[in-house]
């Protein structure tokens, strides 16, 4: 609506510097609607401890860690990742190693060096987990890898034929049935994936807007996804603790 409106085009991390209308109107001032564009947010600076830096969700924005910030000590800085792309000008990245190295560059202009304090809800941890596996290749130290509610996508086919064949033996008739909707449903995603893998994959301009941008951004973090656990990344060790 604001980018409609005004032609602004803001990301959505300008909340956490300019949470009301007045700050908003300042900031479109300030910056004639297009302010330079970072994957580092601030959500909460100020503090003396080693800052905590939060990779960005599915979504690629960082406003969900917005209210965790609040629970913790009012010493602790705490950053945020958000995603390439969210502006419209630049290409999303389709590949969680691509995103760690990127991030690992932001950081560093905040951090030079460890101990390090990263974390990630969701597809964020694997993202904040691939950072911490490169900067100890690195030699730097990572004192916190905190992964919320994690998983890594994508099931061996031999298995998923096992648990279809399965189901379709054990359950009750309605059950099966309803077994068999959701199976056709995955089926329609698989292919909406294929179609978004060939579009992110073809070396086109971006979209140069906020509104379009943001569900090629959540395609592609979706396609990374399934790429980093699909190709093995996610198989090779950490020898740091996790969290």
């Amino acid at each position: 609506a604001l980018e409609e409106s005004t032609g602004a085009q803001l990301p959505l991390s300008t909340l956490f510097e300019a949470p009301t209308i007045a700050q908003l109107a300042a900031v479109i001032r300030e910056t004639g609607g297009s302010p330079e564009w970072k994957s580092l947010v601030p959500i909460k600076p100020e503090g003396s401890r080693p800052p905590l830096f939060f990779v960005h969700g599915i979504r690629g924005n960082v406003l969900l860690y917005y209210e965790l910030a609040g629970h913790l000590h009012p010493d602790q800085p705490v950053y945020g990742l958000q995603a390439r792309g969210l502006d419209g000008k630049e290409r999303p990245l389709t590949r969680v190693e691509d995103m760690a190295e990127r991030y690992i560059a932001e950081i560093a202009t905040v951090q030079p060096h460890g101990p390090y304090a990263l974390g990630g809800a969701s597809f964020a941890g694997m993202v904040a987990f691939e950072m911490a596996r490169r900067l100890a290749d690195r030699g730097e130290t990572v004192g916190l890898l905190a992964l919320l509610d994690t998983f890594i996508l994508g099931v061996p086919r031999a298995s998923r034929v096992r648990y279809h064949a399965r189901s379709l033996l054990t359950l009750p008739p309605r059950a099966k049935l309803d077994h068999v909707r959701r199976s056709a449903g995955g089926f329609k995603e698989r292919m909406k994936s294929r179609y978004w893998q060939m579009t992110l994959d073809e070396d086109r301009p971006p979209s140069g807007s906020v509104v379009e941008a943001r569900e090629e951004v959540t395609e592609s973090i979706y396609l990374a996804a399934r790429r980093y656990s699909h190709d093995g990344h996610a198989a090779r060790p950490y020898p740091g603790k996790v969290t």
